[in-house]
């Protein structure tokens, strides 16, 4: 009987152990054997869930920004001005287990601004 395996799930998994090695090493000098020994996975499994390590940084800052836009768009309406920017600053709190993610956006995005 074949494996079935939750391919968004083992992609997540996938970018996580990504985000965790260019934390770790830096985006420029991680490889993706890196990539796929931190995630459990040989190089060639891990090339069915995602292309390349390029595709693996954009993906990673698509869901870090999509979460970011779900945030700010689930939320009520605001009734004055100050409860809008007080709902933009809870927001825009960045919890810790994130705040790694940006220190590996500027190394690889940064040069382009």
């Amino acid at each position: 009987m074949p494996k079935i395996v939750d391919k968004a799930k083992m992609r997540d998994d996938i970018l996580d152990a990504a985000l965790g090695v260019f934390v770790q090493k830096g985006n420029h000098a991680s490889s993706v054997s890196d990539i796929a020994r931190a995630a459990g996975l040989a190089k060639g499994t891990l090339y069915i869930y995602i292309d390349s390590k390029d595709a693996m940084t954009t993906a990673i800052v698509d869901r870090h920004f999509a979460s970011l836009e779900e945030q700010i768009t689930r939320g009520k309406s605001c009734e004055t001005l100050d409860a809008f920017l007080k709902d933009l600053r809870r927001t825009m709190d960045i919890p810790s287990e994130q705040a790694s993610f940006h220190r590996v956006f500027f190394e690889v995005f940064g040069p382009s601004f």
